[in-house]
């Protein structure tokens, strides 16, 4: 778990004072990391002793997207 760690505190730090992780816009490079960060948080894995606010707020903004939503609508997907 201490890589798990250290992969969390990367990008806490990429996403601090940031909306997305490339620029302002949303790109499929926050889409695919969002499945995972969603799926480890929420499983906690590794994610023991740390805070992850920034990450968890850059993670709820991907999932306010309409498109997030819609995709959420037609596949049924939850954790």
């Amino acid at each position: 778990m201490p890589n798990m760690h250290n992969d969390l505190c990367w990008l806490e730090s990429e996403v601090t004072g940031k909306q997305y992780l490339v620029g302002n816009e949303l790109t499929a490079a926050d889409i695919m990391m969002s499945f995972s960060i969603e799926f480890i948080l929420s499983r906690k894995l590794g994610t023991e002793g740390g805070d992850w606010s920034n990450t968890r707020k850059w993670l709820e903004g991907i999932q306010k997207t309409e498109g997030y939503r819609t995709a959420v609508e037609k596949t049924g997907y939850s954790l």
